[in-house]
């Protein structure tokens, strides 16, 4: 059971890593520009789609996982553990994601507010100073 939740959180890590170092602003950012070009449904599951993505990478995960001693040999048992893992990353990665992304868009909303509100505050005190300086 350990090796089940060890492999989910590396595949888990290496699916939100990839997703992070190829979004806007970031090193491999070309790398997802040039896959949204492409009409291929392997691009989904290589760049595009987080909840497609451990699908393939977690392969990468169990390569990763034997060179640092996750998994000690193999055998027949990696078989039938590999689509837990598939699926099991998957959520994990696109749960954890999308909760950023929420968190993230909340932030920017709460700063619009906040910038709004700055500014709505400025135009009434400005309305203010006019109204209080035309009645006297």
């Amino acid at each position: 059971m350990k090796l089940i939740f060890d492999l989910i959180l590396l595949t888990s890590i290496i699916v939100i890593g990839i997703t992070v170092v190829t979004q806007e602003g970031m090193l491999l950012f070309w790398v997802r520009e040039w896959a949204e070009e492409k009409k291929s449904k392997i691009f989904d599951a290589l760049i595009r789609c987080i909840w497609c993505m451990s699908s393939v990478w977690s392969l990468i995960g169990f390569l990763f996982a034997s060179l640092i001693g996750v998994i000690n040999h193999f055998s027949w048992h990696l078989i039938f553990i590999y689509p837990i893992v598939v699926c099991g990353s998957s959520f994990v990665s696109g749960f954890f994601w999308t909760l950023y992304k929420k968190i993230e868009i909340q932030i920017k909303v709460y700063e619009n507010e906040e910038q709004n509100l700055f500014f709505d505050l400025k135009d009434r005190k400005a309305k203010y100073k006019r109204e209080t300086t035309n009645h006297h």
